[in-house]
């Protein structure tokens, strides 16, 4: 495909621009030190890391966890595959708890679950964290009357620690003298006064939720004002005496869409005491929704032991109409409406789930009375330290592979070989930014990747190059050998690159770990190799001979 000089000047021009764009964030978040981060809202850290270049666990060091099901104890028959996915989604509630970005949690065979968690300094916590046992309750969703009035008590609580003058919530005008709190992070204390003390009033939305016997309200908050309200309501449960004892503040697991594009998470004021827990449950599976007049929904069908059959008839008789929160390590999976006292040991939730949906909520249940252990077979920890000196290292080997291939090409195709290293800074720069913008994770293989392509990427410039010479010693005019070189160099060019990517493919399919990074990097460098080679040095060549009025440059 032809293009003119100026359409060809703005696809690299926008190429360019593209990548610096992307990789403002790499460069400003890993600019940032640990002091720094910490006077900055986590969430605008949080997104600032979540646009930046991802590091692997042998990069930003971490733990690597093999966690086993101990099924010794275990009486008779059992499914396997069954008891993997209830582990599988324990751990990965366990992990959503302690705050770990992009983890691995996989399956190793049928018994051995693999955790790699990049980026965590606490050990001994995570571990902790993960081998603990999965907690299932079922807690009552408290009116949103209550929620109101106590979030306005909360903001008045925060207000006078942060300094602001307040009128006491148990009486008509009393002053409350404002007390500092140096304890309250920054970034709470300057949103609470932004706000004029009413920060959380007017962070989380209360809205109506209509159900088939009654209209409950229901709260959420913008994702990007989670770390916010959460941080406040930690330190208000923590710190202060405004949050009752008898009711606990839950976010939902799960992220959602509200139509508009704005992503949300759901807020619960619970019962603290809980209805049943995961002990009162025997098992739960997703079933086809009959009852809905919409084909291909479904709910999910639990049983119950014989004295959660009798808490939940009693607790689904007193509460038709409310809602029950479905509890799961601290975080509500669902809130599905009573419409009627059960008292059958058989129940259903319903909302018109998918089949993926009401199979995940069935393992969620399922989960709560995980029969076999989960014991940690090995574990191995990935120190910061560790991974600095591999990115020192890996920087290294690509500055000493590019400036050994620059002096290469410098010496032995003169301008025309420093045309190709000029294409080759182009070529790393569009590769790192491919690396964020398809959210590849760069491990050490991948910086084996990057060096290898800094050798590789010049190989379709020897070949045009000698192509070119070949040309020239026939009698061709620079701007005729550099028309022909390209061309007939193109079929090799791309019979070598295809052949290799094929390889790099294969890898990158069958590949686990190491070898996927690899992979991931090669096949990346080898497609950014072809355009920086064929249609960059190509462009500098027609902008120096057609517009600069160069007629011959050494190859």
């Amino acid at each position: 495909m032809n293009f003119g000089i100026r359409t060809r000047i703005l696809i690299v021009l926008a190429a360019l621009a593209a990548s610096i764009f992307v990789l403002l964030p790499t460069w400003r978040y890993y600019r940032l030190s640990a002091d720094q981060k910490a006077q900055l809202d986590p969430s605008a850290v949080e997104h600032l890391k979540s646009q930046a270049l991802r590091l692997g666990l042998d990069l930003q060091g971490g733990m690597h966890m093999v966690l086993e099901l101990d099924d010794s104890k275990v009486e008779g028959d059992y499914d396997k595959n069954d008891m993997m996915q209830r582990a599988l989604e324990i751990i990965r509630n366990r992990i959503d708890q302690f705050g770990v970005t992009e983890p691995v949690v996989q399956a190793a065979g049928e018994k051995r679950i693999i955790v790699e968690l990049a980026g965590i300094d606490d050990l001994e916590r995570a571990q902790q964290i993960i081998s603990q046992a999965a907690v299932l309750e079922f807690k009552m969703v408290r009116p949103g009357a209550e929620l109101r009035r106590l979030l306005d008590q909360a903001d008045q609580e925060l207000a006078r620690h942060v300094g602001l003058e307040t009128a006491d919530a148990g009486s008509d005008s009393a002053a409350v003298a404002p007390v500092e709190d140096p304890d309250l992070p920054a970034f709470v204390v300057d949103a609470v006064k932004s706000s004029s003390g009413h920060l959380l009033s007017s962070s989380v939305v209360v809205v109506p939720r209509q159900g088939t016997i009654a209209v409950n309200e229901i709260a959420y908050v913008a994702e990007t004002d989670f770390n916010l309200v959460d941080t406040s309501l930690k330190y208000l449960a923590d710190s202060t005496r405004v949050i009752p004892r008898d009711v606990q503040f839950a976010w939902g697991s799960d992220v959602l869409n509200d139509g508009a594009g704005n992503r949300i998470r759901y807020l619960y004021l619970l019962t603290a005491r809980p209805e049943l827990t995961g002990g009162d449950l025997e098992s739960a599976r997703p079933q086809p929704d009959n009852s809905s007049n919409i084909g291909g929904n479904f709910l999910v069908e639990f049983d119950l032991t014989r004295n959660g059959r009798r808490l939940f008839s009693r607790t689904t008789g007193d509460n038709v109409g409310k809602l029950m929160a479905i509890v799961l390590d601290g975080r509500v999976k669902s809130a599905p409406e009573i419409q009627q006292k059960i008292r059958a040991g058989t129940a259903s939730i319903t909302g018109r789930f998918t089949t993926q949906e009401a199979t995940d909520l069935a393992i969620v249940l399922r989960a709560g009375a995980l029969p076999v252990p989960i014991v940690i077979e090995e574990q191995r920890g990935v120190g910061p330290s560790l991974g600095h000196d591999s990115i020192t290292l890996g920087r290294r080997a690509i500055l000493f592979g590019f400036v050994a291939v620059l002096v290469f090409m410098a010496i032995y195709y003169r301008a025309a070989g420093l045309i190709a290293v000029v294409a080759l800074l182009l070529n790393l720069l569009l590769m790192l930014a491919a690396l964020v913008l398809l959210g590849a994770v760069l491990t050490l293989p991948g910086l084996a990747g990057f060096v290898l392509t800094v050798g590789m990427a010049v190989d379709a410039n020897v070949l045009i190059y000698e192509r070119i010479r070949e040309e020239l010693r026939s009698g061709q005019t620079f701007r005729n050998a550099l028309s022909r070189g390209y061309d007939r160099a193109f079929r090799t060019i791309l019979d070598a690159n295809m052949t290799t990517l094929f390889t790099a493919l294969a890898l990158l399919w069958f590949g686990t770990g190491p070898i996927k990074g690899f992979a991931v990097t090669l096949s990346i460098g080898i497609v950014i190799s072809m355009f920086t080679a064929l249609f960059v040095t190509r462009l500098i060549f027609d902008l120096l001979t057609r517009s600069g009025g160069v007629r011959s440059l050494p190859v």
